[in-house]
């Protein structure tokens, strides 16, 4: 139910309002969602109305349960149409630019919230037909928007790298109405924030939509595809959406649980930017402050006390020779989220906020040092397409050209012939 801009007067509730809301009066996930959803119907919520549509969705979890929640403002524009769904305890949920929840039980309380307007507007706008089951998401979404497989394929890309026995299909008929996928899965195995980083970081490596392959990866297979720019108005057409994204503002992993100390009890992973370029810090709730490399970021200027702008430049020095460089910054990655997680768990000992705070600026710097260090590396190492390595006082660098079938493909064989017969230093025989 799509309103015109600006915002309805009367809608007071934006996804920013009652996720704020909720963080200051809540303490269970099951609370947050009640209230969010109460007050969306109370006092009307709105959303962007961009290409992205008018609704919202969020995942929510405390360290006993975790719920999604999809909300929507209703035909008026003074209240909202709302439902959560539980996750079970041991399964994954994969929310993508897109409504999930499907058959809502009614009589189940413990695992579907909703609001009780629901299916009298579904009713009223012959969207459901009462004595059917109510599919919220074919109900009320929209579907994917962008184009076909915008949503789907990520959510099959992260099964496919969690529960692969699965088997689960990458293609389909509609996302919206065919209902290809579970709402939940459960992994194959135990899962931890690594894994979750890894799907983060994913292009569909190893599969026909491998982001790294084809012509249009270019010469050293890069995921990136920009987008829009006067090209795109000559000709029609769409790039692969993969999970990994070059144009992210930041991705996270939150981690919960019961068991730890109380000021570690959720661990908020934090990677500013792209998911392939940055570094995933930990910052715990019982921290004090963020660090403040991790509040301090402006598009428009460079600030090498800022993490965004370290992992911004890193994932853009690497895109140049990204078959090369991505592994220099995997292996950075790799080396300091194991300290990371050697760092939460030192901080097990520490009970004073003042010294936990410390200890999380403190890794949060060190992490900002070896980012802005790894840039000048790779600067260094891949400097006008050559690798250079240093051997004692001599610097040794190696050529490494293109790519034979890219050379092909750009019709490298059809450039300028060899020297005519006879001809040599320029001179005539």
């Amino acid at each position: 139910f799509g309103y015109a801009k600006p915002k309805p007067p009367k809608a007071l509730m934006s996804i920013d309002e009652l996720t704020r809301i909720a963080m200051e009066r809540c303490t269970t996930a099951r609370e947050a969602v009640q209230l969010m959803g109460d007050l969306a119907v109370k006092y009307g919520f709105y959303g962007p109305d961009s290409f992205e549509g008018v609704a919202e969705s969020l995942a929510l979890v405390d360290t006993q349960e975790a719920f999604v929640f999809h909300v929507l403002n209703d035909p008026t524009h003074t209240s909202a149409i709302w439902a959560a769904q539980r996750v079970p305890d041991d399964h994954v949920v994969v929310i993508a630019n897109m409504f999930i929840i499907r058959e809502i039980n009614v009589s189940d309380s413990a695992n579907f919230l909703y609001s009780d307007n629901m299916f009298s507007i579904a009713k009223q706008h012959k969207l459901w037909a009462e004595g059917t089951p109510f599919d919220f998401t074919r109900v009320y979404s929209d579907g994917e928007y962008a184009h076909k497989y915008y949503s789907g394929r990520r959510m099959w890309g992260a099964a496919r790298l969690l529960a692969p026995s699965l088997g689960l299909r990458p293609e389909y008929g509609n996302l919206k109405t065919d209902a290809p996928y579970p709402f939940s899965f459960r992994p194959d195995r135990h899962v931890a924030p690594p894994d979750f980083f890894r799907v983060l970081r994913d292009w569909y490596g190893g599969t026909p939509y491998d982001m790294t392959q084809g012509p249009a990866a270019g010469p050293y297979g890069s995921p990136n595809r920009y987008a829009a720019g006067v090209g795109e108005l000559q000709v029609k057409g769409n790039w692969e959406r993969p999970i990994d994204l070059f144009r992210s503002t930041y991705t996270f992993v939150v981690q919960a649980s019961a068991a730890a100390p109380a000021p570690l009890r959720a661990v908020l992973w934090f990677g500013p930017h792209a998911a392939h370029g940055t570094c995933y810090v930990p910052i715990p709730s019982g921290s004090l402050a963020v660090p403040e490399p991790y509040r301090a970021a402006r598009q428009g200027t460079l600030d090498r006390g800022s993490a965004f702008w370290a992992f911004r430049y890193v994932e853009n020095i690497a895109n140049l020779k990204f078959s090369y460089m991505i592994k220099g910054v995997q292996d950075s990655q790799t080396a300091w989220e194991a300290r990371g997680r050697q760092a939460v768990q030192q901080w097990h000992t520490i009970s004073d906020p003042e010294q936990l705070t410390a200890a999380v600026r403190g890794h949060a710097a060190h992490v900002l040092a070896a980012w802005w260090q790894l840039a000048d590396l790779l600067m260094v190492t891949y400097a006008d397409g050559y690798i250079t390595s240093p051997h004692g006082g001599n610097d040794a660098s190696q050529a490494t050209g293109y790519p034979a079938w890219w050379l092909k493909d750009v019709g490298y064989p059809q450039g300028p012939p060899p020297p005519a017969p006879g001809v040599a230093d320029g001179q005539s025989s």
